[in-house]
């Protein structure tokens, strides 16, 4: 909920703080002077004068345009300071809707008095006039109007006891909300913590799959705390209801998840489930919320059925039963999936090294790994599915031979020891390393 707030916004308001909406134009009228006008002077005045005798009337307009847009005006107030604070005044001042004021607004030329909008009957020694307007602003702004002028005039234009002098700074409080955002990067995942870390996908392996997306408000942008809840709802494919789940309400800008409840789902089936955002407002005493649209439906399938043969390992750096390579040389080994038409991925494990890797649209994958040892080395490896379903493990074991001698080092600047001498103190020399293989 969006605040926009000016300084003489009353507390029991409960407005945050926010934009300040200023008065545009203001003036006030004197029956003593009735042809002169007091266009945007320093000060207005509202009441009955005796000496001279003399009825005084203000008139703000205010703009309109800052919350033309907005979808929900929840509270709106006006208010304007006195310069007589220090004095114990009766504030038995009416608030009228009245016609435009220019340059040229006088007694004699006054603004039409069109409607009573609020009166603020008794109460002494108060420094600000203020009125609860939320009705005559929401109606103005839903008939497209860019602006509305305000009018102050005493209930009892006889009575001297209401004499108000004003500063020039009415303005208006107005709190509204906007709807939230619709929800983005929406997934569905086979547990929660996949969701968290959100990876679209419309495969599950599981029958309590948990549905996520992330939440935000445009009101948020404004530098407003905002919270919001997800309303998650999911189907039977011919659009039977299944059941629906709403979150806590939390921060903008964060993932949201449910999971489905054990029990509505089945195996090897598809379902549809879309969500929407909701933010709460107040307006009164009267909780509510704004809802963004729905997304669009989506669709996903619970596959419980894993791969059913052990992935195909092949290698021409260490092919099997031939010994190849040493330690620590690096070999390159492809996985291709042994019938199965939906593999993404691949596991595998040489010497306690657990690895990951993504396939290619075929389902195969190549990957590279160091054997650690002489002799039998074995690369364990299993294929994942779509929906994250793991197959049975395939081993490929291979022969890695030894060094048959020892590395050699010779430099024919620096020969050996027991050979002639050479180099020097500051001459750089080559070095030959041979590994023996």
């Amino acid at each position: 909920m969006a605040v926009l707030s000016v300084l003489v916004i009353p507390a029991a308001a409960e407005a945050q703080g926010g934009t300040t909406i200023p008065r545009s134009h203001w003036t006030y009228v004197s029956s003593k002077h009735q042809n002169r006008t007091h266009w945007q002077e320093d000060r207005t005045f509202v009441g009955f004068q005796e000496k001279p005798e003399d009825i005084t009337r203000t008139f703000f307009q205010m703009d309109l345009t800052p919350v033309a847009d907005v979808k929900r005006i929840t509270e709106v107030w006006f208010g304007v300071r006195r310069a007589n604070s220090w004095q114990c005044v009766r504030h038995d001042v009416e608030l009228w809707e009245t016609g435009d004021i220019d340059s040229s607004t006088t007694w004699k030329k006054q603004s039409k008095w069109e409607r009573l909008i609020l009166a603020t009957p008794g109460g002494t020694c108060l420094d600000r006039l203020y009125f609860r307007i939320t009705s005559a602003v929401r109606e103005a702004v839903a008939a497209g109007k860019d602006h509305i002028t305000l009018g102050l005039k005493s209930m009892d234009e006889t009575n001297p006891e209401i004499r108000h002098e004003l500063w020039n700074d009415g303005g208006l409080g107005v709190t509204h909300n906007d709807p939230p955002d619709l929800p983005t990067e929406t997934s569905v995942a086979s547990d929660r913590d996949s969701c968290r870390t959100w990876q679209a996908g419309r495969y599950v392996n599981s029958i309590t799959p948990t549905l996520g997306a992330k939440l935000s408000d445009p009101d948020s942008r404004d530098g407003n705390p905002e919270l919001v809840r997800g309303r998650f709802e999911w189907a039977a494919q011919d659009g039977t209801k299944l059941g629906e789940q709403v979150t806590d309400l939390g921060s903008v800008d964060t993932r949201y998840c449910v999971t489905v409840p054990d029990g509505q789902l089945t195996a090897d089936s598809s379902y549809r489930w879309r969500v929407r955002a909701e933010n709460p407002y107040k307006e009164g005493d009267t909780l509510d919320y704004d809802v963004s649209e729905w997304t669009l439906w989506q669709e996903f399938t619970v596959d419980m059925t894993p791969p059913a043969q052990p992935p195909l390992v092949s290698s021409t750096d260490y092919p099997k039963d031939v010994p190849s390579g040493h330690v620590h040389l690096p070999g390159a080994f492809t996985l291709t999936p042994d019938g199965a038409d939906d593999i993404v991925a691949y596991v595998y494990d040489l010497d306690q090294l657990h690895e990951q890797t993504q396939a290619t649209a075929d389902g195969s994958a190549t990957v590279t790994v160091k054997p650690g040892r002489e002799a039998t080395n074995c690369l364990k490896v299993k294929s994942i599915d779509r929906a994250g379903n793991f197959s049975p493990e395939a081993e490929y074991c291979f022969e890695v031979k030894g060094l048959e001698q020892p590395p050699t080092v010779s430099s024919s600047t620096y020969p050996e020891v027991g050979g002639e001498p050479g180099g020097g103190v500051g001459i750089p020399g080559e070095f030959v390393f041979d590994s023996g293989i």
